[in-house]
């Protein structure tokens, strides 16, 4: 099992891969409730009622949302149905109503609720939505609440210099858990770097706001669930094979929306291994594994260039992960014969080597296996070629690349 990153201590509030794990976490309490009934999901019973995002009522350990009787209604309806991703997003939705810029604790927790969902398979494009507005409230906020305080260091520094008007008072400051400026700047910049992926994800998401996805349709597929639903009455006989091409192009959309985003990337993994699941002779459930680790390569390499150094040993073990599920595609398309259905794996896998290439030093690519990896997406290159010319600038890099490292090779030629 590939080590767990362990992300710098000095930057907790963007620390995304432990708010995951704590995501997973909550996402196995609430499958655990299944089943139950009420009061064991409210844990009444017991000595101390349970306090607990998997329920929602930890929102009612925030003071200006335990007096609201719509907050309560949701979070009583939400202890119920710990799976229904659409009174979580009311709730979460009524929450921002009532506080539009809400201190950093509450805005993770509202982060922790809009992320949940997805974790049991619950997809849909407005939720997604409440997703990127959560996470960007989260990030505005560690913004603000750094640049106050540099500000307020600045300004002792400077005792009675003018900062252009700006007023700060310290005894109101909320604090960030970060104690060093150093601590501070590196949070700034990772803020900065998540905010442009997130209007990276609003802009895939403008095409894909009528997807959705339910736990429902995954079990269907997997053939744990009955009748139904979207695909038919109780007792009607369903076209297994139609629901299952229906639900893995769904999963394909699903990953797509989240890929962008850190702390989802075991939510879209867990659904890429369902898609496996449902079929395992197609290319698209190990590029879909191999495009959630590519950006999580991305991610580390990001953190880096803020000044994070504790991210460097965990690119190359990323990209590696990626090179595995890409290989893993390749097998179960024709290089030699190809469709335009495997133009996603040979072009992605193609691309992928190349930045390997690029960034050799960082992935700790040795010479041997760099060339290797290099002929590998020259051939995915070549043909992906056979199929769409388009592809021809992106075969012509890779060559030029492989006679980089003295391969010699000319258009559709392998080195023996």
């Amino acid at each position: 099992m590939a080590k767990q990153p362990n992300e710098n201590k000095d930057t907790p509030n963007v620390n995304l891969l432990k708010i995951q794990q704590e995501l997973e976490e909550l996402a196995k309490e609430v499958l655990a409730m299944e089943g139950k009934g009420f009061f064991a999901k409210l844990g009444l019973g017991k000595k101390t009622r349970e306090v607990t995002a998997a329920t929602g009522t930890d929102i009612l350990e925030i003071a200006f949302l335990r007096g609201d009787k719509e907050i309560n209604k949701l979070v009583s309806q939400l202890s119920g149905d710990p799976q229904n991703q659409a009174i979580r997003m009311q709730m979460v939705g009524r929450a921002l109503q009532m506080e539009g810029r809400p201190q950093l604790e509450v805005a993770r927790a509202l982060l922790i609720h809009s992320c949940l969902p997805f974790y049991w398979g619950e997809v849909t494009g407005p939720a997604v939505q409440m997703l990127l507005r959560t996470f960007k409230l989260y990030l505005e906020r560690i913004l603000q609440i750094h640049k106050e305080k540099m500000m307020a260091i600045q300004s002792n520094v400077l005792k009675g210099v003018n900062l252009s008007g700006i007023e700060v008072n310290e005894d109101d400051m909320e604090d960030s858990g970060v104690g060093n400026r150093a601590g501070m700047m590196m949070e700034i910049k990772i803020c900065e770097g998540l905010l442009e992926k997130i209007n990276e994800a609003s802009t895939t998401l403008q095409n894909k706001m009528g997807v959705s996805l339910s736990k429902y349709e995954l079990d269907l597929a997997l053939g744990k669930g009955g009748g139904g639903g979207m695909f038919g009455s109780e007792g009607s006989d369903i076209n297994v094979e139609q629901v299952q091409g229906i639900v893995t192009t769904k999963i394909m959309h699903s990953i797509d929306m989240i890929k962008l985003i850190p702390m989802m990337n075991s939510a879209g993994l867990s659904l890429a291994e369902k898609m496996k699941e449902i079929e395992d002779k197609i290319p698209y459930p190990w590029v879909m594994i191999g495009r959630l680790n590519q950006q999580m390569v991305r991610y580390h390499i990001m953190r880096m260039e803020a000044g994070d150094d504790q991210a460097r040993p965990f690119v190359a073990p990323a990209f590696n992960a990626a090179v595995v599920a890409y290989r893993r595609s390749m097998k179960t398309v024709s290089q030699s014969m190809p469709k335009k259905q495997d133009l996603p794996a040979l072009a992605e896998f193609a691309n992928l080597t190349y930045y390997g290439y690029i960034n050799r030093q960082i992935m700790r690519l040795d010479k041997e296996g760099l060339k290797k990896l290099l002929q590998a997406g020259k051939d995915a290159a070549d043909a992906a070629m056979t199929v769409d010319e388009s592809y021809a600038p992106m075969q012509a890099r890779l060559l030029r690349a492989c006679n980089s490292m003295g391969m010699g090779l000319s258009e559709g030629e392998t080195q023996e």
